[in-house]
């Protein structure tokens, strides 16, 4: 069995010309093990970064960029990009990496030494709330356990419209510059996910279902969702007053209770599998009613 966790020839600048070469640098990304890692079975490579003059003094860098990527000591490095959707995919790995450890990790530019264009910057990068005292030092299994969503979560957005729109809406929320865009895509997500098929009492259904769904593993009561819901209702229905002198904190402070509510989600999901359950909507909902009836009392 390959063993994932690989040495990788130092890869050189000099390809054929039929063959285009990515090299994605990661920004605040530490990896306390310094090991190599193959991704997605190989398709993608974590690799040690020395930045070349001749890529650097392209006239698309100006001095802060040359500046910034002389920190980046580890890369992505994609062979053949050309037959991956690849920009794709090392969004999905770094929401992976996210998942797996709230890992900081974001990239800033695509360099194609072989290609015609050769430097792509990146404007939409991940947003982050407010810090935190979770370590984002990225140790060996914890590649192994970002290796493993990465996957489930390519998987995932192939079984059913709720579950790609969760995937999308999950990436879209964590690249929200402001706090009230992300927080909606975040509810968004839940309702993807939690929604019935059918007409209802959507905040009910909602706050019942995330709340006996995480009750056995994190100990989330109704009451820690329906806050959350409420102010979607009010952001939604235009009667949250959003030029009150409410201290930006307070905002910022519900955002991350609810981010943090999502990795719980995800993580959860994956690792039970619960996905593949969409691929059935009539087997979604006999999970979710079940779960609703044996624990509703949570």
């Amino acid at each position: 069995m390959l063993n994932r966790k690989i040495r990788v020839k130092q890869m050189t600048y000099e390809d054929s010309e039929t063959e285009c070469k990515i090299i994605m640098p990661l920004f605040d990304f530490r990896n306390k093990d310094e090991v190599e890692y193959a991704f997605l079975d190989g398709r993608y490579i974590l690799q040690r970064f020395e930045p070349k003059d001749e890529l650097t003094k392209e006239k698309g860098f100006s001095e802060k960029d040359r500046t910034d990527i002389s920190f980046a000591r580890w890369a992505i490095f994609v062979d053949n990009a050309e037959k991956y959707n690849y920009q794709d995919e090392v969004n999905i790995l770094l929401l992976a990496l996210r998942l797996a450890k709230k890992c900081r990790a974001f990239i800033k530019f695509r360099l194609s030494p072989n290609c015609r264009k050769r430097i792509s910057r990146i404007s939409n990068t991940i947003q982050f709330t407010i810090m935190d005292d979770t370590t984002r030092i990225i140790e060996s299994s914890d590649l192994d356990k970002a290796d493993e969503i990465f996957k489930k979560l390519i998987d995932m957005r192939m079984v059913s419209s709720r579950t790609h729109n969760a995937v999308l809406f999950l990436y879209k929320a964590y690249h929200s510059s402001g706090w009230m865009d992300a927080f909606i895509y975040y509810m968004m997500c839940l309702e993807s996910l939690f929604s019935k098929e059918r007409k209802g009492d959507s905040e009910k259904t909602i706050c019942l279902r995330v709340s006996v769904f995480l009750n056995d593993k994190y100990g989330t009561k109704y009451d820690d969702i329906q806050p959350l819901y409420e102010l979607r209702s009010k952001l939604v229905h235009g009667s949250f007053a959003l030029n009150e002198e409410t201290p930006p904190g307070v905002h910022l402070a519900r955002l991350k209770k609810l981010e943090d509510l999502m990795i719980n989600v995800f993580q959860l999901f994956l690792d039970q599998d619960i996905h593949k359950l969409y691929g059935d909507l009539n087997k979604k909902e006999e999970y979710f009613n079940e779960l609703s009836r044996t624990k509703a009392h949570l």
